[in-house]
């Protein structure tokens, strides 16, 4: 049964999935270390403990995994055609990040009172996975 699936697909295969895959995982991961060292983000989570970071740290990564996954979605043509739509299409999650990087600095910045508010990061986490998923909607899922 297995066998006959195999002959009856008509895709690029194991290795352009596994490009693709590679192309937006490492996209995911690089965007999250960049947040991590320009803000010490992963320190205010596992050292002091705050769970209002978590919680606006949880919205960023669903926003960019939205994103990151987002940008080698399509049909393969080719390798080079993959990493030329890939480089092209990564921007709205480095934008996230971007955003996310100077929200972070300046609720570090802002008073205990106001960053210790959980509404505060709720909102700030909805508002990360809402830009991710904004952008997928009007562009479309494959475009």
């Amino acid at each position: 049964m297995l066998l006959r699936w195999r002959e009856r697909g008509n895709g690029p295969g194991v290795a352009a999935v596994l490009f693709s895959s590679v192309l937006s995982t490492g996209l995911f991961f690089v965007l999250w270390l960049v947040l991590d060292v320009l803000t010490s983000i992963s320190d205010a989570i596992t050292i002091d403990r705050a769970n209002e970071t978590g919680i606006r740290i949880a919205g960023f990564l669903v926003g960019i995994g939205l994103l990151s996954g987002w940008s080698v979605a399509g049909d393969w043509v080719s390798a080079s055609a993959t990493l030329k739509d890939f480089l092209h299409s990564s921007w709205p999650a480095m934008t996230l990040t971007a955003i996310a990087v100077i929200l972070e600095l300046a609720l570090k910045r802002a008073s205990i009172r106001f960053s210790s508010r959980i509404t505060v990061s709720a909102v700030v986490s909805v508002a990360y996975i809402g830009l991710g998923l904004a952008w997928i909607v009007t562009r479309g899922l494959h475009s």
